[in-house]
């Protein structure tokens, strides 16, 4: 099983995120960086994966909301794709 922490703080921005996750999960060259790119590329993983997703939060918002989408994604992907595993996970933003 492949393990992934997707962690917003040592990937500040959404252009970092994708870059991980094509690197990580050896997403093909044509790769489009987009969302939807992303859903198709994760719907059709035929290794077993496990993705940790970390959030921080302070005083209830968000300190990234950059991940917010890549995690809805991901999430919708895991439904589809029975070899992927989600885990979300939120913590304090000191």
């Amino acid at each position: 099983m492949r393990y992934l922490c997707l962690n917003p703080r040592a990937l500040s921005d959404v252009r970092q995120m994708h870059a991980h996750l094509r690197d990580e999960l050896d997403f093909p060259p044509h790769y489009g960086m987009n969302l939807d790119a992303l859903y198709d590329e994760l719907t059709v993983l035929g290794a077993p994966t496990s993705i940790l997703c970390l959030q921080y939060e302070q005083h209830g918002a968000p300190l990234y909301p950059h991940a917010e989408p890549f995690y809805r994604v991901i999430q919708d992907a895991a439904e589809a794709n029975p070899h992927l595993r989600v885990d979300c996970v939120t913590l304090p933003g000191a």
